[in-house]
């Protein structure tokens, strides 16, 4: 440290009062440079398991599938395409690519879906409906190789077959992911959960291709539970219970198709979060009577692993960019030889970050 009677030059060291941890110290760099840099987990090659059913897909790392929620915003924007009748809705359209760039968990989705928006005019009809599905078409919602949903892959929202699950599991992890991110942000003010829940509905409406799960929802929405929403934790909670009666609803379907000899290579629903899951969730030792608190919380941890940034003006760039992108190595340096990363000869983290 320099004198502090000196004034600090460029290129001079400063002791850090914070944690020992990378978010804190993000969070100082952010600060210090008025940027807004955030860590989001890298992709993983092996799928992780989806709570809602007893999937033995991948393993369950503790959080949501990101890779999941990635192709599923894109597949929502680009089978808009498909729904010739539901042409004409380019401002509903426009309504649920904004709630992507403020809202979801990858701020590769929250980027593109913000460039789309300030360079696709908003003229409020067929033309501008096209030309936003059409550059999703071309990956840039979420900053990738031109989309095909023939050839859309998922991890924990895998099916037996390829026409199940998939898109409405991902679809599902996405709306939960996005509430919990709202709800940090304090997105839409202190009704905001009403907003948000706005927004979904008007997603569904307009732009869900399954009919029955189109008018399921709908119908959950037009009671009172959904019209008193007005919180986030009040969406979040919505959400979680809607959900579950979902859940409900096919387990109980899947059960009738069973006693008819048919069946099916997809794990029968359950209620979320398990007991294996989440024991603190339960009110009891048995039961199914849920701790909403502890749900609420369980929630937090499970979809809130990738928070949108506050300030969702974009990223910094230029000069600030390579001051924070130094300020981030010499952070994984301090870690590393202060014992919170591991070191040589020691097991490894599974999850990785990118900046």
């Amino acid at each position: 440290m320099k004198d502090e009677n000196v004034a600090p030059a460029p290129g001079d060291l400063k002791d850090v009062l914070a944690p020992r941890e990378a978010l804190p110290i993000l969070d100082w760099v952010n600060g210090r440079l008025n940027s807004d840099f955030w860590f989001t987990p890298w992709v993983e090659e092996e799928p992780m398991k989806d709570p809602y059913s007893t999937t033995g897909a991948g393993m369950d790392k503790g959080h949501a599938d990101f890779r999941d929620m990635v192709t599923a915003v894109m597949l929502s924007v680009v089978q808009v395409a498909e729904l010739a009748e539901k042409s004409g809705d380019a401002a509903r359209l426009r309504e649920w690519v904004s709630l992507i760039a403020e809202v979801h968990p990858s701020w590769r989705c929250r980027s593109g879906a913000k460039t789309i928006l300030e360079e696709v005019p908003a003229t409020n009809d067929d033309h501008e409906l096209m030309e936003i599905v059409s550059r999703a078409e071309k990956g840039e919602l979420c900053h990738e190789k031109k989309f095909d949903p023939a050839t859309a892959s998922w991890g924990s929202c895998r099916g037996a077959t390829r026409s199940s699950r998939g898109y409405t599991c991902g679809l599902w992890m996405t709306f939960h992911a996005m509430s919990v991110n709202a709800e940090k942000m304090g997105w839409g003010g202190g009704s905001g959960g009403a907003k948000f829940l706005g927004r979904i509905q008007s997603f569904v409406r307009h732009f869900f291709a399954c009919d029955e799960c189109r008018t399921h929802f709908l119908q959950m929405a037009d009671k009172e539970p959904f019209k008193q929403a007005r919180t986030h934790q009040e969406a979040v909670l919505w959400l979680w219970r809607a959900h579950n009666e979902v859940n409900e609803r096919l387990f109980e379907e899947e059960a009738r198709e069973a006693q008819r000899g048919e069946t099916s290579e997809n794990p029968l629903k359950v209620q979320y979060p398990t007991r294996d899951l989440c024991p603190q969730c339960y009110a009891g030792a048995s039961g199914d009577e849920f701790k909403e608190q502890e749900v609420l919380a369980f929630l937090d941890r499970y979809y809130g692993a990738w928070p949108a940034a506050v300030n969702s003006e974009g990223r910094a760039g230029g000069r600030h960019a390579i001051m924070a992108l130094a300020a981030l190595a010499v952070l994984a340096a301090l870690l590393h030889f202060g014992g919170v990363l591991p070191s040589q000869g020691r097991p490894r983290k599974v999850d990785r970050y990118e900046l």
